[in-house]
């Protein structure tokens, strides 16, 4: 049985520094309901993603094999969600 009501989804292009703060405003006031994040890196080529996955281990992390737009890296991060809403951020 799945017990994730919403799954966050976040695509990201060398945008880390906003991307943290944004986890981390995800830390200082949780949804009042079971949620994942899946952040799906649109190729960013810039060496910050092994870092940042792992700093932040409670999140599926994505590197997209290319930057296919937005909504590509959209619909990957949503054929992993689990959740049974979808909220792209």
């Amino acid at each position: 049985m799945n017990n994730v009501d919403l799954s966050v989804v976040i695509v990201n292009y060398r945008s880390w520094t906003l991307l943290t703060k944004c986890l981390d405003s995800f830390k200082e006031y949780p949804p009042k309901l079971n949620y994942e994040i899946i952040v799906v890196d649109n190729d960013s080529k810039d060496d910050q993603f092994d870092k940042f996955n792992k700093k932040f281990t409670d999140i599926k992390m994505i590197a997209n094999s290319g930057n296919y737009g937005f909504s590509s890296g959209c619909n990957l991060g949503a054929s992993v969600a689990c959740g049974e809403y979808l909220l792209f951020l």
